[in-house]
């Protein structure tokens, strides 16, 4: 039998609720073309392109490209918007990249891998982090709250320190919230997220509780 592959969002939703768990992996999914997972991917593909190449013109055609063709020009637009006013807040950003976006499997307990997918690992201010950025709908303060004890932001740090072997200092998070009725200004807020030692232990030892949960429903 093949390694079972876990990640943060899997083991969160076998927590809530293990009937969605199993229909996702089943392979249910839920509906498609939702706009702000569509904005979302949009935006991340753009910003991958233009972090490496610094081509504008390019990076505003790999997010078109993410845009299912049946989305309204709203859709379009927004993503332009966002996408603009990013390049022009962070066109003397410093950053020298280390690796691009990438996925990669490290080991978490026999038989059980973690699944780790980065935006990137860059050398910023003389010390190395791991690159994220988050196209959210909630206002600075409730995200913020949620994310800087994030088992995302955790996880990420303990797997990439663990593959790439390297002293990763934590994790850089570009939060980019999306305009709306109420707010229609993009707001743009980067936090440099540091978990500490005691929190990495405790994530790691949560998660090995967890992927042996799993693995005993899986053989049940």
């Amino acid at each position: 039998m093949s390694d079972l592959i876990v990640r943060n969002t899997k083991t969160s939703r076998f927590l809530q609720c293990r009937r969605l768990y199993e229909l996702r992996e089943d392979g249910w999914r839920p509906r498609d073309h939702d706009e702000n997972l569509v904005i979302g991917s949009a935006v991340h593909a753009g910003l991958a392109h233009w972090r490496v190449t610094g081509q504008r013109e390019e990076a505003f055609v790999k997010a078109f490209h993410e845009i299912p063709e049946d989305m309204d020009q709203d859709t379009t637009d927004s993503v332009f918007l966002i996408l603009t006013e990013y390049f022009e807040k962070y066109a003397d950003d410093i950053v020298v990249y280390i690796a691009t976006e990438t996925t990669f499997f490290v080991d978490l307990i026999p038989g059980v891998r973690f699944r780790v997918q980065t935006d990137g690992l860059i050398e910023k201010d003389g010390k190395i982090w791991i690159q994220e950025t988050k196209t959210v709908g909630t206002e600075p303060g409730t995200f913020w709250k949620r994310y800087e004890m994030d088992r995302q932001s955790t996880g990420f740090l303990w797997g990439t320190r663990k593959h790439f072997e390297m002293p990763i200092h934590g994790v850089l998070v570009d939060a980019i919230f999306k305009p709306n009725n109420k707010n229609p200004i993009t707001k743009f807020d980067r936090r440099y997220i540091t978990p500490s030692e005691a929190l990495v232990s405790t994530w790691l030892s949560d998660m090995a509780g967890i992927a042996r949960e799993i693995v005993r429903a899986r053989e049940e």
